[in-house]
């Protein structure tokens, strides 16, 4: 067991827990996926707002929370880059409210703006009106002075790669290389530049310009990554899981025409090639995607992880056999449940989801928010996970 383990040994073998987990190899135990985004600074008393803004206090609450909770994976604190979006002035995109932090859904590319994705004016639209649109200040910085504020995106990178490392110390791993964070521009277009409210407009308004961007975008930024991968072994980091990652989070407006339209297609020229060599892709899923479970299941064991969040994760295991399913754990169970009920949670789920493999488990959502979790439920849980009587 890991428990014995020190460093490089107990990364390993915590890395080994996930690969055969996800490949339905029975692992030695159930891994532990915390999926704390936010709830991990407000447990170690601090405001999300002032933790986002302190490489000290990042360092300080991610630490402190696997030496609390012991989890086998964790989310590195690179969510919410706020020292990077104070030197432009854009960290009103998120307002902070009672035990946590809260988006604001803002539109800075306009539809008019497609049709110059589509015809390779990209970094035009984005350096001349949408850099404009989201930093209301931006207009009054000199070149000189943007380069000199843009050193924050270095100390950002420096400072991530010394949590990493310090995470790894303990044994602990991340998803994946970012080199890999495969990002469709149906998704970056959701999440960043439109919003849910305004990209759901576009697409009855404008569905082919969306179109032509997102082809030209994907072509320009995903396939390369798809030939990388054609070509190249793929070079095993220490603490990475997967050898790919991707977010499923703009299909909650998407009906079935529309997926295979905006987004089957590039994800299966990245996936034919991931099962082709024998490669491992996570997929961050929010919301449902039952009615998009076939085309990820027609790919072989081993190929497919997705997280399970609004569906329920015993139908989806006897729906989708092939994908390997992160979850289990209802956050409602773990924010005003007892230790008792966490601990029976997890047990159904790893008693019916994990003997042979396919299964990691997981909060069904992201912690994000104080009554989200109680740190007693947590600890039970995790208790639960290693084989040790709860503190």
């Amino acid at each position: 067991m890991s428990d014995n383990l020190k460093g490089k040994d107990r990364l390993a073998y915590t890395r080994k827990l996930f690969r055969d987990a996800d490949s339905f190899r029975t692992p030695d135990r159930i891994p532990l996926y915390t999926h704390s985004s936010l709830w991990h600074f407000l447990d170690a008393g601090f405001t999300s707002d002032e933790a986002c803004r302190s490489y000290d206090k990042m360092m300080k609450s991610q630490l402190e929370h696997i030496d609390k909770y012991d989890p086998d994976m964790i989310i590195k604190c690179n969510r919410n880059p706020f020292p990077i979006k104070d030197q432009f002035g854009a960290s009103s995109a998120y307002l902070e409210t009672k035990g946590g932090l809260n988006a604001i859904n803002e539109a800075f590319l306009l539809p008019e703006d497609y049709e110059e994705i589509a015809k390779g004016n990209y970094h035009k639209v984005v350096w001349e009106h949408a850099v404009f649109r989201k930093f209301d200040q931006a207009d009054q910085i000199s070149p000189e002075e943007y380069a000199r504020r843009s050193l924050t995106l270095r100390e950002w990178d420096e400072n991530m790669a010394k949590i990493s490392d310090a995470v790894y110390a303990r044994g602990v791993v991340e998803v994946t290389d970012t080199k890999y964070f495969c990002v469709l521009f149906f998704e970056t277009l959701f999440n960043s530049f439109r919003g849910i409210k305004s990209m759901a407009m576009d697409l009855r308004r404008c569905p082919d310009q969306i179109d032509e961007a997102c082809e030209y975008m994907d072509a320009l930024t995903f396939d390369p990554i798809i030939e990388d991968f054609k070509t190249n072994d793929y070079p095993e980091g220490t603490g990475y899981v997967f050898d790919a990652f991707s977010n499923l989070l703009g299909h909650v407006i998407l009906n079935r025409k529309q997926f295979e339209r905006y987004m089957a297609k590039p994800y299966k020229k990245l996936l034919d090639v991931v099962e082709e060599k024998g490669l491992t892709w996570y997929n961050f899923s929010e919301s449902s995607w039952k009615r998009f479970g076939d085309f990820f299941n027609q790919y072989k064991k081993g190929t497919v992880a997705m997280q399970v969040e609004s569906d329920d994760i015993y139908d989806m295991r006897e729906c989708f056999p092939n994908i390997a399913l992160w979850g289990g754990l209802p956050v409602d169970v773990l924010g005003n449940g007892t230790p008792e009920e966490c601990v029976d949670a997890a047990k159904k789920a790893v008693e019916t989801l994990g003997q042979d493999g396919g299964f990691v488990l997981m909060p069904n959502k992201m912690l994000s928010y104080t009554y989200d979790c109680k740190p007693e439920n947590l600890a039970a849980v995790s208790a639960y996970v290693h084989g040790r009587s709860a503190e």
